[in-house]
């Protein structure tokens, strides 16, 4: 869920297929019912259907600390298949994939757009150098094979990053009766002493926004 403006949010509901289907056709009224009895189910909610495969026991029960009532739709309803896809070559001769061109990934916190953000940056970095340098800035060998080095090794660590937290909260754990639920409460116990640490919030928040993963220098700017 991601605050937009005034009481207006953008909502990224990841589900399995079967559901996503059932969801796109029923009448708006309905589906805004059944997004807010995810946010808010309780244990004794009788959920019923896939809902009971999809909300983990954790979280029927206890809900959000301050659950968000969703009244109505501004625009459509879409559904996409999600995918995970990174070329293999980002760069050649004059060439260069930056962005959702380049990779893909779980639409999870806005980590796809600082992805491309940092491509850019990347990528500006070595052209703003090359031109200091008097180089050829569609050089492969002496400038964008830096950029599509520097692109890779980010977006393995970001790619890394956005499949563990996706696979910590997915059906495959929360389906397994046993180790699932050792490696929720695992999960469960780091984030309480995430929670009870401002050193780790703070860098968490730093590698999310994208602070972190930046160059550490903008060759772009006055010295």
């Amino acid at each position: 869920m991601l605050p937009l403006w005034d009481n207006y949010s953008s909502i990224v509901w990841s589900l399995p297929e079967d559901l996503c289907e059932e969801l796109q056709s029923i009448p708006e009224k309905d589906f805004i019912d059944r997004l807010n009895m995810a946010y808010h189910a309780p244990s004794e909610a009788p959920i019923g259907g896939l809902f009971d495969k999809v909300l983990p026991k954790q979280i029927k029960g206890r809900g959000f600390e301050h659950p968000p009532l969703i009244d109505a739709l501004h625009t459509k309803r879409f559904a996409f298949p999600l995918t995970l896809s990174h070329a293999n070559s980002l760069a050649s001769y004059r060439m260069a994939l930056l962005g959702d061109a380049a990779h893909r990934i779980h639409p999870l916190a806005g980590q796809g757009l600082n992805l491309g953000l940092s491509d850019v940056a990347y990528l500006s970095n070595v052209i703003v150098k090359a031109l200091k340098e008097g180089q050829d800035i569609g050089n492969y060998d002496f400038v964008l094979s830096d950029y599509e080095r520097q692109s890779k090794a980010n977006a393995q660590m970001i790619i890394a990053a956005v499949e563990f937290v996706k696979n910590a909260y997915g059906p495959k754990l929360m389906g397994n009766e046993g180790m699932g639920h050792v490696l929720a409460l695992g999960r469960n116990a780091a984030l309480d002493v995430i929670e009870l640490s401002d050193f780790i919030k703070y860098n968490l928040m730093n590698f999310a926004s994208g602070n972190v993963n930046h160059p550490s220098r903008y060759e772009w700017t006055k010295e």
